[in-house]
């Protein structure tokens, strides 16, 4: 009977089936080449997976789950809506301009025909979880200074899929130029400045509202109930 795999023997197995996987170039994956890269036996490998099948969708998804924890992000409690934005933009930036995700995606638009779990989890693990982060870190400066500030889902949804689109989807056409580190910084501050002029002050008192350096707009419906609410707001330029 086979032995049990340690571990690192696993993340290794994954690491090297996924690269196998996501190579572009070809040349087939066989189980010959799998073991050999992963320095395993193929009678271990069937032990403990039963089919090639098996060995793809959990190497896919330990990758997965690899990106996933790179977008972890908690901004700091005292820090203002535009810092904050700005650093998770450039988190995001990192992670849709790296190699990892190019060959993530690349599967994706490859086999997500035939394993629709495989796009239905890259959408739930990596766009939807940047979509979440993004909102709850605002959400969490607003309780931190006494006030609600929101994000418009549609606005979370903008920000991914500006920053994926620009940085990770030109890089499945060849040829095509990678961006450039001054590329990406103005990308990310036109994305992170777009999403700050969506931030608005939900149900906010003024006073709470004037303990944020945001520059963006309330809605004017809310504008008009927080004047109702607290009297005319003070004449600043950047509420409507």
């Amino acid at each position: 009977m086979e032995g049990a795999l340690e571990p690192a023997t696993i993340d290794k197995l994954h690491r090297e089936a996924f690269r196998l996987y996501s190579d572009p170039t070809g040349g087939g994956v066989t189980v010959r080449r799998i073991v050999k890269a992963a320095g395993v036996s193929s009678n271990n490998l069937y032990h403990w997976y039963g089919d090639i099948g098996t060995l793809y969708r959990l190497a896919v998804s330990a990758h997965i789950s690899m990106l996933a924890g790179r977008l972890k992000w908690s901004p700091e409690r005292d820090a203002t809506p535009r810092a904050a934005i700005l650093e998770f933009a450039t988190l995001c930036a990192e992670l849709f301009g790296s190699e990892d995700y190019r060959r993530l995606l690349y599967l994706v638009v490859r086999d997500g025909a035939r394993h629709p779990w495989l796009a239905r989890k890259h959408q739930s693990a990596i766009v939807e979880a940047a979509e979440s982060a993004l909102g709850e870190g605002i959400s969490r400066i607003g309780r931190a200074g006494g006030a609600r500030l929101e994000i418009r889902a549609s606005s979370r949804r903008a920000f991914v899929m500006r920053l994926q689109g620009a940085l990770a989807l030109p890089m499945l056409v060849p040829g095509t130029r990678p961006k450039t580190r001054q590329d990406v910084r103005l990308l990310t501050e036109s994305v992170a400045s777009q999403a700050l002029n969506d931030v608005y002050a939900a149900g906010a008192f003024v006073e709470a509202l004037d303990r944020f350096p945001v520059t963006a707009r309330p809605p004017v419906e809310a504008a008009r109930r927080l004047r109702a609410a607290s009297g005319a707001l003070p004449a600043r330029p950047d509420h409507p």
